[in-house]
């Protein structure tokens, strides 16, 4: 994790699945306590999302906007990508532009 003066970045590796869950759900929810916190989830080193960690992040969007935050997702594995065009969050959680 690295924070700066406006934003978090959360890099994440691995797979976000049922055994990852509670770890990863724990620590973004422990960074979006404070309102009006900026949160990048770097997911270019996650090659899997299983359901609940879908869930995880939809929910942390949700509290970010909530506490007057943001949540934004970055670097996504290719297999990461396709994940969110196929559910449709593709358009919660654009790529980024450039």
């Amino acid at each position: 994790m690295t924070r700066t003066d406006d934003q978090v970045v959360i890099r994440a590796s691995g797979e976000l699945d049922l055994a990852s869950e509670p770890v990863f759900r724990a620590c973004v929810a422990r960074v979006l306590a404070q309102r009006g916190t900026h949160l990048v989830l770097d997911l270019g080193q996650v090659g899997f999302i299983d359901a609940r960690g879908l869930a995880v992040l939809v929910a942390a969007r949700n509290q970010a906007v909530a506490g007057r935050g943001s949540l934004r997702v970055t670097r996504s594995s290719r297999s990461v990508v396709r994940l969110l065009e196929i559910t449709g969050l593709d358009r919660v959680f654009p790529p980024p532009s450039g």
